[in-house]
């Protein structure tokens, strides 16, 4: 009995030993494949993108992908939200070192550090990262170096918007014209038509009757026949 319970243990403890062995091998090929690395920072530091992550301790990583092998991630320390995915380019270096190096733009006092290259340890190669053109174009004036950027439309993939959902067709009633519209005008207006009067009459209107002046008439007549009377008889 007791030699069953010692290759019970040895055999319990053999798995236990080889199952450790097989997660440190998976943890260490994780770690290689993702270059995950823990940094401490002391100051604000800008990474691409707009992001500037405060001092405290991070994660930097590759994105999993088999794919594409420039695409860091920097994250929290219990790796539970990502602060911001960036792209980088290849970036050689002559001597490998043992530790991490990460190397900076100089900025002015004041300003964040601006992250320009990760080396991970033992690598000859690192990610130089690669800022949008507006602000590549911002710091190259004020680090007079030369900024790796990109387009603005060539980071960002924008999800394909649902399709609509179908609408009746609706017939729209024809609005009507609008009316005219005068526009004022800054001219003085136009002077009066000239009024025409009436020209004066050439005779005077005729006020009374024709008859008073035939019986003034007749008179005269009848005076001048009486007068031409005496005088004949006077003659005789």
């Amino acid at each position: 009995m007791n030699r069953y319970k010692s290759s019970a243990a040895i055999s319990f403890a053999l798995l236990a030993a080889t199952f450790t062995i097989s997660s440190n091998a998976r943890a260490a090929s994780s770690t290689e494949w993702t270059k995950r690395t823990f940094i401490t920072i002391d100051q604000p530091m800008e990474v691409p993108g707009g992001t500037v992550l405060q001092p405290g301790r991070y994660l930097m990583r590759l994105l999993d992908s088999p794919s594409e092998r420039h695409v860091v991630q920097f994250m929290n320390d219990k790796e539970t939200h990502v602060f911001a995915t960036v792209h980088a380019i290849n970036n050689y270096r002559l001597t490998p070192t043992g530790k991490t190096v990460i190397s900076f733009y100089e900025m002015p006092a004041g300003q964040p550090e601006a992250i320009r290259a990760w080396f991970y340890p033992g690598d000859n190669f690192g990610q130089e990262f690669v800022y949008k053109k507006h602000r590549g174009d911002e710091l190259a004036q004020t680090t007079k170096q030369t900024i790796q950027t990109e387009e603005e439309n060539e980071v960002a993939e924008v999800p394909a918007e649902p399709a609509p959902a179908p609408v009746a067709d609706v017939v729209a009633a024809p609005s009507p014209e609008p009316a005219p519209v005068v526009i004022a005008q800054n001219e003085p207006p136009a002077p009066p038509a000239p009024v025409e009067q009436e020209p004066a009459p050439q005779t005077l209107p005729q006020t009374a009757s024709d008859i008073p002046l035939l019986a003034l008439m007749g008179l005269l007549s009848v005076g001048a026949a009486f007068g031409v009377r005496s005088f004949a008889t006077r003659n005789n």
